[in-house]
């Protein structure tokens, strides 16, 4: 399989615009739910959110005992 990456870069306030050619290959669009991960490199991975898999959201929140 091949692999693609690319760089987004964030404007001044914090967003991000996915590039139209990324979009078509990932077949993302409007109203798309992405789940997200970072890894060790600080790289950000993004797939799409399906119903049946388990979100960010739905997981519970820890705290630390202080």
């Amino acid at each position: 399989m091949t692999q693609k990456t690319w760089v987004i870069p964030l404007d001044e306030e914090g967003k991000i615009s996915f590039p139209e050619d990324l979009l078509k290959v990932m077949e993302w669009e409007g109203g798309t739910v992405l789940n997200w991960d970072v890894d060790a490199d600080g790289v950000i991975n993004l797939k799409r959110a399906y119903p049946h898999q388990e979100s960010c959201l739905d997981k519970p929140q820890q705290q630390d005992e202080t």
